[in-house]
């Protein structure tokens, strides 16, 4: 496989690693996620800072805001991976991933308003993020 395209799945991989613990059965530990990885928060913690600016978000499940930061990860993952590519070729893929990940925060922010199309806006950068990965790796990146 290419350089980048490992990279970005490393990434990825290594972000993911406490939803996969999360999503796990609890009499199955992973094999993946030590112990030692997540600590526990103590019962008088304040709340983590919401990874999207400490908004508020709807009423939507809670399954789907897990998706929309795995998927705010994964853009802001791909913006590191193409902010590196220094070729002018690649100009307009830098250009499309700058314009998603500044279109996903103005979504994020105004999410009120698209809480009913939650679901096509998981799809759409779903979308995104699998078409610039296989872009990039037909240019052997």
């Amino acid at each position: 496989m290419n350089k980048i395209y490992d990279v970005f799945r490393e990434e990825v991989e290594s972000r993911n690693k406490f939803f996969r613990f999360l999503e796990a059965p609890a009499d199955v530990a992973p094999t993946d996620v030590a112990p030692t990885d997540v600590a526990p928060a103590p019962a008088t913690a304040p709340p983590p800072e919401d990874e999207f600016g400490g908004l508020p978000l709807p009423d939507v499940d809670i399954n789907k805001i897990v998706t929309l930061k795995k998927i705010y990860k994964r853009l802001l993952a791909l913006e590191r991976i193409v902010d590196k590519l220094t070729d002018p070729k690649y100009i307009l893929i830098k250009n499309k991933v700058k314009d998603s990940v500044d279109l996903f925060h103005l979504t994020i922010k105004n999410i009120t308003q698209f809480k009913d199309n939650v679901d096509g806006i998981i799809s759409d950068y779903s979308d995104f993020l699998v078409s610039t990965t296989n872009e990039l790796d037909k240019l052997n990146i």
